[in-house]
Parts: C-alpha cells; sequence; structure tokens
C-alpha cells in the first residue's frame, strides 16, 4: 500500500474540516465525514490510501544551526521575533536571557515594569548585573528611568525544555561531528541558518503538574515533524516560516538524526523521535458513524423556546449553514463576538453536568431585545458545527491505532491527526480531525457565569476566539507596566480651524488642572474650512502650525499632538489612544501609555452644556470611571475690542457697504446652487434670494443663512468664534480694511507669522481669467458629481448615513459643494444674472395637438431675461438642441460676468 507521510510544521495554522470553501452547510460537513452516493468519507479515503501523522500538543521551538561566539558550530533555538538574540539564535547558554523577565521598580514614579532580560542586555547591561536590589538607569518609552531591580522571574518553560532540546543536539554534534556533519548538508542546515527542524518539544517531568499542555503523554521526547525556512515577507520586517517538502534522501536524513541523538542522548527519560514515528495505522475497526448521528441535541432560544432532534437531522436542516467569523453580536458582557465561536459552543451544547445556556443568556437584550429565526440558526449553526465535528472526528479516531505509542496508547487522547493530500481536500493545508481535543482543550466548566461575567471566562479558562498563529513577537516579547500612574492628562479636542486666543485660554485654564495637556485637531473627511472670500482653507497641517505659533510662550505641559493618521472626529481620539498603538485606527505614531495616567479629563466648553447634541457625542465615555467631562469656562474678547468694531464701522462705511453688496451676491449664487429640482418648481419667474432661501431646506438656510452674516456688521463682540476669525483674516487680505487690532484680539502679537502661514508668502491670486478658472471650476464640480455616481455612493431611498462630523467649538455648518469664494469679487451693480428655463420641446412640437401660435409663444418665452441686471439676448436655440447642465451652468455664468 502507498504510504504518505505528512510533514506538517506546528506554527503552520492547520484547518478543521469547516474551514474548507466545499464546506458551507451541514450537508457538506456531514458529506465530508460520511460521504456520498456510496463512496466513503474524505478521512476514511485518505486512511486508505495515506498514513496520518500524530497531532503532537508540545512547545513549538524551531531549531537551527548558527556559528557561536567562539567560532563553532552550535544549535540554536529561533523564536521567530525580530529581537536581535531571536535573529542571531538562542544558543543554550542564553535562554534565561531570551525568556525571562525583571521585575523593576521605577525611582521617579510607582511604575513597576515587567522587561525581558534580552531587551535590558540590549541596552548594555551586562547579564551578571541582572541582579536583586541592583540600581540601574535605563531606556523606558524613549526616556531614561532610574529603576532598581525587584525580582528576576525563574521557571519559564523554554528555559527548561529548550535547555534539554539543545543538549541532545548538541551532544550528537559533538559525539558524532563527521556523522552529523553529512546529515545536517543533506538537509541544508550546515551553512544555512535560516533552515531550521520543525519540532515538538514535550518535558512533562519538569512541570509541576506533570503535564505541558492539554494532553498527557506520560514521557518526556522531542518530535521532529520536517524542515522549515526562516524568511521575511516582501516589504515587511516580521519573520516568518513556511514548510520545506523534503524528498526521500532528506527523510532518510532526519531518521538518521534522530538515530544518533538516541544513541547519544544522556538525559534520562527522554527520547527523540522521527516523523514515522508519530504516526497514526489504520486499526481493526471500521469506521461507523451511525451511533452518534442519532445523538440527540437540544438548542435553546430562551426559557420557552427550544429545539431538540438527532444530529443528523440538524446537519441535514438547509438552515445550518456555516456562520461567518467576521459577523459580531454584542454579548452580555458588552463584548462583540461571533456566533461561530467556542463560546458559544459550550455554552448552548454543554458536557453532562455542565449548565446549558440559551441564546437569549448569551446575548445583550439591550442591543438585541428580539431574537428571531435568523438569530437563532446563526447560533445553532456556530455550536452544530463544532459539536459534529468533535463528534464524527471521535469516531474517526477510535478506528487509528499509535504506530509507536507515544503517549496514550489511544489517539482519542490525543489533540487529533493531521491529512494533507491536494487531490483529496482540493487545497494543499493540513487538516486536523480532533475528536474530543476540540472541546476538552477547552478547560472546564467554561460557560460558568456566561450571563454576568464572561470576561472572567475568557481571561480564567484560557479560550480564544482565535486560531493558531506563527511563531513571533509574542506577549513574553512585550515591556508590561503593573501599577497605574498618579498623573492627570486633560484632552482637548476640537477642529481648531483656525486656533486662536480663546483656545489658548480653555487650554491653560486645563493646565492648571490637569498635569499634561494635549490637544487633537481633527481631521475631518470631505468637509473643509475655508476663508468666506479667498477660499483659502485651513488645513490640518496649518491648525498645527498655527498652534505650534500660539502656544510660544504658553505653559510647558500644554502640547499639541501631530500625528500622520489623525482622526476625523476629535471626540474619539481619547478612546484611541488608550488602546495600545497596534490596535488603533488613528494616532498609531503617537507616544502614548494611559497606565501612566490616574485621571483623564475630556475638555469642552461650558457654552456646550445644554446642547444635547454636544453632549451626547461624550456618551461613550460615561462607563469609564477614569474619564471625567470638563466643562471649561468659555472665554470673551478684550473689552477694547467692542470698542475697535465700532471704529471700524464708522472709518470705512463705503468699503464695508460694498462687502455687505459682494456678500449678498455671494449668498444668493449660494443659495441657487443648493436648490432642489423640486425647490425649483416652487420658485417665481424672477427669484430673489429669500424666494430662493424660502424653498431650501433647513440646514441649507442654515448654511445660507451664516455666510450672509459674513460682514463687519455681524461681529460678536464677546464671544472667540473661528467663524469671525475666518471673516477678519478675508476681510484684511483680500478687501485691505484695517483690522489688525481686531486680530491681534484673536491671535496675539505674532500677526504677520500667522497671516504667513493662513496665506503662504505670496498674495492671493486675482482672479485674471475668470471665465476660464470659472468653466474648470464647473467642469470638476461635474466630474466629481460623476464619479460619485459611479463609484456607488448615490444614496437612494431610506435615510442618509451621517457624514463625519468635525466638530468645533461652534455649530458650524458644511461649506457649500459650489462655494461662493469661487466666483470673483466684483461690485453688484456691475454684475448682471439670468434664468435659463428649457423647456421639454415635445409638449410643443408641430404636430396638430398645438397651434402655430402657441409654439411661437412658447419660443418667444424659452428664455426669460432680469432687465434689472442685463439687456443682453440669451443665444437662440433652434428646437431639437441638446441643452445640458453643463452648458445652462456656463453660459449662466458667462452672462452673468458681463
Amino acid at each position: 500500500m502507498i504510504r504518505q507521510l505528512l510533514m506538517e510544521g506546528p506554527s503552520m495554522h492547520m484547518w478543521h474540516p469547516f474551514d474548507l470553501a466545499t464546506v458551507q452547510n451541514g450537508e457538506d460537513l456531514l458529506e465530508f465525514f460520511v460521504g456520498k452516493d456510496g463512496n466513503p468519507g474524505l478521512p476514511e479515503q485518505y486512511i486508505n490510501k495515506f498514513t496520518p501523522s500524530i497531532k503532537i500538543d508540545g512547545i513549538n521551538g524551531p531549531i537551527r544551526l548558527v556559528v557561536n561566539n567562539s567560532g563553532e558550530k552550535e544549535f540554536a533555538i529561533d523564536r521567530m521575533s525580530r529581537a536581535s538574540i531571536d535573529v542571531e539564535g538562542v544558543t543554550a547558554d542564553r535562554l534565561k536571557e531570551r525568556f525571562e523577565k525583571a521585575i523593576l521598580q521605577a525611582l521617579d514614579t510607582d511604575e513597576v515594569i515587567e522587561i525581558p532580560l534580552h531587551k535590558l542586555v540590549a541596552m548594555g547591561i551586562p547579564m551578571d548585573k541582572l541582579k536583586i536590589g541592583t540600581n540601574l538607569t535605563i531606556i523606558h518609552r524613549k526616556k531614561k528611568k532610574p529603576v532598581i531591580i525587584k525580582k528576576i522571574t525563574s521557571g519559564h518553560g523554554f528555559v527548561n525544555d529548550g535547555t534539554v532540546a539543545l543538549t541532545v543536539l548538541n551532544n550528537a554534534l559533538n559525539s558524532k561531528p563527521q556523522e552529523m556533519e553529512a546529515i545536517l548538508k543533506i538537509l541544508d542546515m550546515w551553512n544555512n541558518p535560516n533552515v531550521c527542524l520543525n519540532n515538538d518539544i514535550v518535558h512533562e517531568s519538569s512541570k509541576p503538574d506533570g503535564q505541558v499542555g492539554s494532553v498527557k503523554y506520560g514521557e518526556d521526547f522531542i518530535a521532529f515533524h520536517g524542515l522549515n525556512e526562516i524568511y521575511s515577507p516582501e516589504g515587511k520586517t516580521t519573520r516568518k516560516t513556511k514548510e520545506i517538502r523534503i524528498n526521500d534522501q532528506q527523510k532518510t536524513a532526519l531518521t538518521e538524526l534522530v538515530r544518533i541523538i538516541n544513541e547519544t542522548n544522556t538525559i534520562e527519560g527522554f527520547r527523540a523521535l522521527s516523523p514515522f514515528d508519530t504516526v497514526a495505522m489504520k486499526g481493526e475497526l471500521d469506521i461507523d458513524y451511525s451511533g452518534v448521528l442519532g445523538t440527540i441535541i437540544e438548542i435553546k432560544l430562551d426559557s420557552q423556546t427550544s429545539t431538540s432532534q438527532a444530529l443528523s437531522a440538524w446537519l441535514n436542516d438547509p438552515k445550518i449553514v456555516k456562520p461567518s467569523y467576521s459577523t459580531k453580536y454584542t454579548f452580555a458582557d458588552g463584548k462583540k463576538k461571533s456566533s461561530f465561536s467556542k463560546i458559544n459552543y459550550v455554552s448552548l451544547i454543554p458536557d453532562q453536568g455542565e449548565q446549558q445556556y440559551s441564546i437569549r443568556d448569551l446575548l445583550s437584550e439591550e442591543v438585541h431585545p428580539d431574537l428571531d429565526e435568523d438569530i437563532y440558526y446563526n447560533f445553532a449553526s456556530g455550536a452544530i458545527f463544532y459539536h459534529a465535528t468533535r463528534l464524527l472526528g471521535r469516531v474517526v479516531l477510535q478506528t487509528l491505532v499509535n504506530k509507536s505509542k507515544v503517549g496514550n496508547e489511544a489517539l482519542t487522547s490525543h489533540e487529533g491527526i493531521v491529512m494533507r493530500s491536494e487531490a483529496l481536500f482540493d487545497v494543499d493545508k493540513p487538516i486536523k480531525i480532533t475528536g474530543d481535543f476540540i472541546r476538552d482543550g477547552m478547560g472546564s466548566n467554561l460557560a460558568l457565569a456566561m450571563t454576568k461575567k464572561p470576561a472572567s471566562l475568557n481571561e480564567s479558562s484560557g479560550l480564544q476566539d482565535t486560531v493558531e498563529g506563527e511563531l513571533g513577537d509574542e506577549p513574553e516579547e512585550q515591556t508590561v507596566v503593573t501599577t497605574t500612574g498618579t498623573r492627570t492628562v486633560a484632552v482637548m479636542p476640537g477642529s481648531f480651524k483656525p486656533p486662536h486666543k480663546g483656545h489658548l485660554l480653555m487650554a491653560e485654564h486645563l493646565s492648571g488642572i490637569a498635569d499634561e495637556v494635549l490637544i487633537f485637531v481633527s481631521a475631518p473627511k470631505g468637509s473643509k474650512r475655508l476663508l468666506p472670500f479667498s477660499g483659502t482653507e485651513i488645513t490640518y497641517e496649518k491648525a498645527i502650525e498655527l498652534w505650534n505659533l500660539l502656544l510660544k510662550g504658553a505653559s510647558g505641559n500644554i502640547k499639541v499632538v501631530d500625528s500622520s493618521s489623525p482622526s476625523s472626529s476629535p471626540i474619539t481620539a481619547l478612546a484611541e489612544i488608550m488602546q495600545p498603538a497596534d490596535q488603533r485606527n488613528n494616532y498609531q505614531d503617537v507616544d502614548f501609555y494611559p497606565e501612566e495616567y490616574s485621571k483623564f479629563f475630556l475638555a469642552m466648553s461650558e457654552k456646550g452644556r445644554n446642547d444635547p447634541g454636544s453632549m451626547g457625542r461624550f456618551s461613550f465615555y460615561e462607563e469609564m470611571e477614569n474619564v471625567e467631562i470638563k466643562l471649561v469656562p468659555a472665554f470673551n474678547h478684550d473689552p477694547e475690542y467692542g470698542q475697535s468694531i465700532a471704529e471700524l464701522m464708522s472709518s470705512s462705511v463705503e468699503l464695508i457697504k460694498q462687502i455687505s453688496d459682494d456678500v449678498e451676491l455671494k449668498a444668493l449664487e449660494l443659495a441657487k446652487g443648493l436648490v432642489s429640482s423640486k425647490g425649483q418648481k416652487r420658485l417665481p419667474a424672477n427669484p430673489s434670494i429669500q424666494d430662493y432661501i424660502s424653498v431650501l431646506s433647513k440646514s441649507n438656510q442654515k448654511k445660507v443663512a451664516k455666510f450672509m452674516k459674513s460682514t463687519p456688521s455681524g461681529l460678536d463682540k464677546n464671544n472667540f468664534s473661528a467663524t469671525d476669525l475666518r471673516l477678519l483674516l478675508d476681510l484684511k487680505k483680500v478687501y485691505n480694511l484695517p483690522v489688525d487690532s481686531l486680530l491681534k484680539d484673536f491671535v496675539g502679537q505674532n500677526l504677520e507669522d500667522y497671516l504667513r502661514i493662513i496665506f503662504g508668502s505670496g498674495e492671493v491670486k486675482e482672479s485674471i481669467t475668470v471665465i476660464q478658472d470659472m468653466v474648470k471650476s464647473i467642469l470638476a464640480e461635474q466630474l466629481e458629481e460623476t464619479a460619485t455616481m459611479a463609484s456607488g455612493a448615490v444614496h437612494i431611498g431610506g435615510s442618509k448615513p451621517e457624514p463625519n462630523r468635525d466638530d468645533d467649538e461652534e455649530d458650524d455648518v458644511k461649506e457649500a459643494k459650489y462655494h461662493p469664494s469661487e466666483l470673483p469679487i466684483q461690485n453688484p451693480r456691475g454684475s448682471s444674472y439670468m434664468t435659463v428655463k428649457v423647456i421639454p420641446h415635445g409638449k410643443y412640437a408641430v404636430d396638430g395637438n398645438v397651434s402655430d401660435a402657441g409654439f411661437k409663444k412658447h419660443v418667444k418665452n424659452r428664455f426669460k431675461i432680469d432687465s434689472t441686471y442685463t439687456d443682453k439676448r440669451a443665444p437662440y436655440y433652434d428646437k431639437d438642441d441638446i441643452i445640458t447642465d453643463l452648458v445652462e451652468k456656463v453660459l449662466h455664468n458667462i452672462i452673468r460676468l458681463n
């Protein structure tokens, strides 16, 4: 009989049968095991042709050959992290350095820091200096920190187990150097440190409970599975392994390696196993699933409703389909989890003696008040897929024989078997049959306190909804701070477009409350902050630079946070930075460690106290006991500010009138651009701006009304306002109004630098080629609308999704898509406009249904001209001419500019 030996890497994720693309529902899973149309299931077909490997539940430690500091060949372990000690290879004398930690007490704070010893060695501190009571200066979070060593950990499993594994390999290398060199050359390990032995180490005699993992073997051994190669994916710094398919010569060499290890071994009770020693053979029993398929399984929806039927009936039910790992539900503990999880399985289908929970018990009643049939079958499917895989897999294992009698002779007590055959499974992946291990590996009484404190379940039992991953930067690599700091931090979020003295006074107020003030500037997507006349944009980068200008001479504990990935909503900034950097959606490049602080103040202006919308934005912080919403007083202008406004109004009457006229004209253009097609039908023949405003939605009416206040007469004499500041900046730059004293009340004495950041070093660009720029603007708008339609962003029916809000210190509205500042600034008396009304020609075609006089009247009234603005006649269009929206816009604006 032809036999194939599976060479699987322990660090490679092995698939359950339900991970296969061919298994999409209960019937598919049943067919995988039982077969169809007289053909046996895939496990039976595999066992009849090949030899499956026994899955070993040990410590995975890739071992490779390196050159040590003495220039000699030596075996070393590699845990695949990016640490230099792993890249070099962890030899036997460095195992403690690699895997143990120092517990340090910071001398300047209350921090207790756990840090791997090898990281201290990388800082230049030798191992012989790492003793309890020694004072050190370490680099912690990019700063020097004085510490004292309180404890050095001991007993890490890899220090003991790795020592045994490396000892037996180095004994073989030193005892029979020529034979070992020949073997290692065949295995391509002699001169290639990237090739490593794929193995599992089981050293139960060194464990207090006599067990390494979830399987008890009753002996100590190292099992070699094959060869792996270390590599870094293109463009990445991570280190991974991939399996090397070994040839017949290498299989023989690997067997010879095991023979030499066992011959030269000096460690009593320890042996090496080759891939041929950890295999399962077909026994005398035939596979018979009939018994388990008749098992009755009950799954409860709630305390009143449940379904009980045989496993075969569940699997044949068309509503039992493979759930998605990514679809999440909110469980009773408030955390989101998939229905395709082990937590769901052990809770809905418990073992004998364990409490059974219903789906209602698992899910949050607040988030999921109504449980429908879809939810029921989604959860039932997840549990059935796990339970069927367990029971049917157990039947397979019961028919196999443990060839080398490694561990318990009964394979049902092992982790399972591994099969690989692209011809059978349509995928070149290891497929595992685990049997009861799919349940036993989770711990005992796993569903205890499911409804009250499921978080403790996850922490204590080790039950995680994760998959087996590659070795690498595991938690033992991380530096951990185990105590909470005593410092406080105030987070001040906003759009700050642009920042001004009112914002600075808020920050100074907070600096007297908290040890540190962090200012977060948002970078909203889509919306822009534009100056009303020049159209100059206040970008995120400008806002950061302006803040740094304002902070010159300010309190030293105030800092503006500059990031390459800022949030579009400043309210979420605190929630983001409280997460580890690699788990954030934004601010990944910001160094912030929440454990250093005992209190977080989230600041907002007192102006928003009575605004439910403003206060509601902070609602998701309510359950965080260490977060406090801090209302900051609204600061006012100096008394002289109002007097300066009065002087400006009296000294610049003519220019201010011109500005008001320009604003009215631009407001008209803005209103016209916001009118919907439905609103157009309600307009009179020659509509005024008030007519346009009357047919706008309330939100668009606010936009126009706000813009119409863009005059000196609309300035607030008391409260700081970013809108007022944007207006003043343009009044100076575009109209050259004498507003320096007003601007200095906003920005201080650094007005020249402030203006340079806003406008750049050059002058505001004049409209030399007005029509050309206007046509480009209209074309750009038209293309943008077309692109949006093509991307599927057009919202049809239902409620529109809420856009990203730019949460400012005031209730700013978004700028118009066709901003008035894109139009040239002119005196209204020198401008004109016309309304083009295109009427469908078919309605007036001379087809006998209308008189010639009627058609002539239609031709005469095709274009209605407002003679108060122009006496020019519109271009004449013949019947059947195609007048597009773009043509109308261009001609409309050409005539307006005449």
